[in-house]
């Protein structure tokens, strides 16, 4: 049978960190079935012996070169059995039974929207919460408002502030996008309505132009405060 869900990773040379991301899954995870996909960036280091040698239920996919993160998300997805996807970072790790929590909770959702990508909150291990989601796609503004002519002139008021943001991370909300230390949605989005991660593009942005097209689409993108992961 194929599993309710898979779990893609993506890893340069972060075999220590791998490790505990996946040691944290599987440790946690239960009451859903999954699958753990890791892609390869041609790391050429000792991470796929320590981690298929350590847990032989992953499922190790060597891309051959360093594709970034676009391509490799989109290899993953191509890989993989789940109805449903998370894609996370591999310095990220779990202290509770996130898997469960955010499908059932993306599920929920389902119901009552049209969903694309759902996040969940993100703390470091200094226990400060990680600002992820984003109510406005990148602009001009945010050049502008980082000038010193802007700030002194006092123009382009209205950016929030670091605990106005850090209290909005404390609640559910719609949000235009969400970086992808994790994220989980549908893949009903990818292969039906063929909305990919852009190749083009290397990494860094490749999670809010992918949001982009989800919010064009007519999907909603949301974070969800139904549990949290551990972020570097």
């Amino acid at each position: 049978m194929s599993p309710q869900l898979s779990i893609i990773i993506v890893n340069y040379k972060t075999p220590e960190l791998t490790d505990i991301c996946v040691g944290s899954i599987i440790r946690f995870t239960s009451g859903i079935s999954y699958e753990i996909i890791v892609l390869d960036n041609y790391s050429q280091d000792d991470s796929e012996v320590l981690i298929t040698g350590k847990y032989p239920q992953v499922k190790w996919i060597n891309v051959g070169f360093n594709s970034g993160t676009s391509i490799a998300y989109n290899m993953g997805i191509r890989a993989s059995k789940g109805q449903y996807v998370i894609i996370q970072n591999s310095d990220t790790e779990y202290t509770e039974n996130v898997v469960f929590k955010s499908y059932n909770k993306y599920r929920e959702l389902e119901q009552q929207k049209n969903m694309g990508h759902m996040g969940c909150q993100i703390i470091g291990y200094d226990n400060i919460i990680q600002i992820n989601a984003n109510l406005h796609f990148f602009s001009i503004k945010n050049y502008l408002r980082a000038n010193p002519i802007f700030i002194y002139m006092n123009w382009l008021q209205g950016k929030p502030t670091r605990a106005q943001l850090t209290e909005r991370h404390q609640s559910d909300h719609e949000c235009e996008w969400l970086g992808i230390p994790f994220g989980i949605f549908n893949v009903d989005i990818i292969r039906k309505d063929q909305v990919w991660f852009d190749e083009d593009i290397f990494m860094y942005y490749d999670d809010e132009e992918w949001c982009y097209r989800l919010r064009k689409a007519g999907y909603t993108n949301y974070l969800s405060v139904c549990t949290y992961v551990l972020h570097w």
